[in-house]
C-alpha cells in the first residue's frame, strides 16, 4: 500500500502516480502504517455502512437521549428534595419514565422495532423481511424529542416549586384580593378564598418552615405577611391572636417561646 503525500489517498503497490491527485507516489508504506491505514479504512466502511441502516443512530439522537438520561436524573434529585420539604410532588418521579423512553428509544431504536415485529408478526407472516418506514423512523425522532421536551418542562416546574415554593405564590394571590373593596380584612379573604386558604393549612411543617424562612427576611408587617403568621398560629394550634401583632420579629420570638413550651 502507498499513501499520497499530497492528498492522503490510499493507493495499491502497483501504482507509480496517485489515483486522486496524480501526484507521484513515494515508496510503500512500513507494515506498522500498513496496519494502521487498513484499521482507519475498515472503520470508514463500517460507518457508511451503519449509517445505510434506518435505525443508525445519529448524532442528534445521540444529544437527545443523552439529554433525557441528564434531565432524569435532575428531576430524581428535584424530586427527593421535594419530598425532603414534606411537598409529596410525584410528578418528578413520574417524568422520569418519560426520560427513559425518550432514551430508550433515541439510543437503541431496535428495542422498539423489536416490540414492533412482534406487534406485527400477529398479523403478518415473515416480519424479519420488514423494515421502517420513513414514517415509523420520523415517528422515533419526534417521541424521543416530544419525551425531552416532558422532562424539561416538568424539571422547570419542579425547580421553581424548590427555589418558590407554592404555599408563598398563594399567600401572595391572597393579599393582592380584594374580595368586595379594597381593604379586605385577612379573616374575610381566607374564608372567601376557602380552597386555596384549606391548601396552605394542609402543607403543614412545609407551609410553617416555608412561611418562617420569608417572615424571617421580611423588614415589613403587611396583609401578605399577616396571612402567614394566621397560617402559621392555625397550623401550630397556637393561642395567639394574629391581628394583635404590628411587628414581625415580635411574632417570631413569641412563637420561637410557645413552641419551646410546647
Amino acid at each position: 500500500m502507498k499513501i499520497c503525500q499530497n492528498c492522503g489517498a490510499y493507493n495499491s503497490d502497483e501504482r507509480m502516480f496517485c489515483v486522486d491527485c496524480n501526484e507521484k507516489l513515494s515508496d510503500t508504506v512500513n507494515p506498522e502504517q500498513q496496519k494502521e491505514a487498513s484499521a482507519k479504512i475498515d472503520a470508514t466502511i463500517e460507518k457508511l455502512y451503519n449509517k445505510k441502516d434506518p435505525l443508525y443512530v445519529s448524532l442528534y439522537d445521540k444529544i437527545v437521549g443523552v439529554s433525557c438520561i441528564v434531565v432524569s436524573l435532575l428531576l430524581f434529585i428535584l424530586g427527593f428534595v421535594l419530598m425532603f420539604k414534606n411537598r409529596g410532588s410525584s410528578l418528578p418521579f413520574w417524568c422520569i419514565i418519560f426520560g427513559a423512553i425518550g432514551a430508550l428509544e433515541a439510543l437503541m431504536p431496535q428495542i422498539s422495532w423489536e416490540l414492533e415485529k412482534m406487534s406485527l408478526s400477529l398479523r403478518v407472516n415473515n416480519v424479519d423481511d420488514l423494515t421502517p418506514s420513513s414514517f415509523y423512523l420520523a415517528g422515533r425522532k419526534i417521541g424521543a424529542t416530544m419525551c425531552l421536551v416532558v422532562c424539561l418542562v416538568c424539571a422547570v416546574f419542579a425547580t421553581k416549586d424548590v427555589v418558590h415554593p407554592p404555599v408563598i405564590e398563594i399567600a401572595n394571590t391572597l393579599s393582592t384580593s380584594t374580595v368586595g373593596y379594597k381593604n379586605s380584612s385577612v379573616d374575610e379573604i381566607t374564608e372567601h378564598f376557602h380552597e386555596e386558604w384549606e391548601e396552605i393549612i394542609s402543607g403543614g411543617d412545609y407551609t410553617v418552615s416555608s412561611y418562617l424562612k420569608y417572615l424571617k427576611k421580611a423588614n415589613f408587617l403587611g396583609k401578605r405577611e399577616k396571612i402567614m403568621i394566621k397560617a402559621i398560629i392555625e397550623i401550630r394550634d397556637l393561642d395567639m391572636d394574629y391581628s394583635s401583632y404590628s411587628d414581625i420579629s415580635q411574632f417570631i420570638a413569641d412563637y420561637e417561646y410557645k413552641m419551646q413550651m410546647k
